[in-house]
């Protein structure tokens, strides 16, 4: 047995600088490997940094937005106890220009669904479909705006529309931030799960179907067929005559 290890040691000595080599190199690939996963780790905490970050700002918007639907409900609530018309349209005015310009600032934290699909005569931020926790500020913005056309004004439906809009903003709010679902929603946004979105989608389309029968003068996606015929026709008059009926 000494003799096969003597040969052993002989050839190593031997061969020196060869087996420093092949020591070198294994400790480079154990190294590289180590290496590779102490990166991958940290930016797994960095991109969960970012996360939370992001987070904290989209619950710093939603907070505001909620608080001035609910503005826009009490609004259409309490539009008898103004003194006149002209206080009532200012107050509108100036409410419904908030939630446009939330509409806007939400862009930067909810961007457009698709933007390789349509829209690429826009700007950057308004390719693509506006996702569904920025149409139910929208299409509160639009029926607020309804309110100030001569001979119209706010009913018990407005309300209750106002309030339809609430609950799906609520609702897509808890499922971006909510933790148990925050991978489920990133890649929601990057559309590669169509249908975690699909329920939300059709909601927004029905909202929309609504709106234009209440308003037809009122189109807040500017004659966006696609999102109209997001949903039949005769759904779409179901959800309607439900809401009416409700």
């Amino acid at each position: 047995m000494p003799a096969p290890f003597d040969a052993w040691i002989a050839w190593g000595f031997a061969h020196i600088e060869a087996v420093i080599a092949v020591v070198s190199a294994i400790v480079a690939v154990f190294g590289a490997v180590f290496s590779a996963i102490e990166n991958r780790r940290r930016r797994d905490l960095q991109l969960e940094a970012l996360r939370i970050e992001i987070d904290k700002s989209r619950l710093a918007w939603g907070r505001i937005a909620v608080a001035t639907v609910a503005e826009a409900a009490g609004l259409a609530r309490g539009f008898r106890s103004f003194p006149d018309r002209q206080a009532f349209e200012r107050e509108a005015h100036s409410l419904a220009a908030r939630l446009s310009g939330l509409t806007d600032e939400g862009r930067l934290f909810f961007p457009n669904l698709g933007p390789e699909a349509k829209g690429h005569e826009k700007e950057l931020a308004f390719r693509g479909s506006r996702p569904p926790v920025l149409d139910a500020v929208l299409y509160v913005h639009r029926e607020v705006m309804c309110f100030c056309v001569p001979g119209q004004g706010p009913d018990l439906t407005s309300a209750k529309y106002i309030t339809r809009c609430q609950r799906l903003l609520i609702s897509e709010l808890q499922a971006y931030i909510d933790p148990r679902r925050q991978q489920a929603m990133f890649d929601r946004a990057g559309r590669n799960n169509r249908d975690a979105a699909h329920g939300a989608s059709r909601q927004s389309a029905l909202l929309h179907r609504l709106m234009t029968a209440r308003h037809p003068q009122s189109d807040p996606h500017r004659g966006d067929h696609e999102r109209a015929a997001a949903v039949s026709d005769a759904d779409a008059g179901d959800f309607i005559a439900k809401f009416y009926k409700d």
